[in-house]
């Protein structure tokens, strides 16, 4: 079963920088302003596991193109974003019922410019979940 870990919150909350920040503990370093997509085998434990990231999330239309790619690579664990309410909010919810799978959401809130801690605080929750 793919276990999704869904970061959710509304527009500039800190979504996408806090999925960079938990790419960047694992030595993964994403220089351009945009959103991530991306999949790759990743160690947790004895486990080996092929993560995928998606941190673009604003439209069902999105979403459903992101796992898309996430099926095509096999992905055992998702970490996606959207907004926090809506379409591309229902449809992570959509994907994971069709995947049978288990989601974890995590909140983010709207926040000042500034704001790494609470990103990093996100990160962390990200990591946590991620096994």
């Amino acid at each position: 079963m793919v276990k999704i870990v869904h970061v959710a919150g509304p527009g500039n909350s800190g979504k996408t920088t806090s999925i960079k920040k938990y790419l960047e503990y694992h030595g993964i370093v994403i220089n351009h302003g945009g959103d991530v997509l991306l999949a790759l085998p990743i160690k947790r434990g004895s486990k080996s596991l092929v993560l995928g990231v998606a941190s673009g999330g604003d439209t069902a239309n999105i979403v459903r193109r992101n796992f898309k790619f996430f099926m095509s690579t096999q992905c055992d664990v998702i970490v996606c974003a959207s907004k926090s309410r809506g379409g591309s909010f229902n449809e992570v919810g959509q994907q994971a019922q069709n995947m049978n799978s288990t989601v974890h959401q995590i909140w983010t809130v709207p926040v000042s410019t500034g704001t790494d801690a609470a990103c990093d605080k996100i990160a962390d929750e990200i990591d946590q979940n991620v096994s």
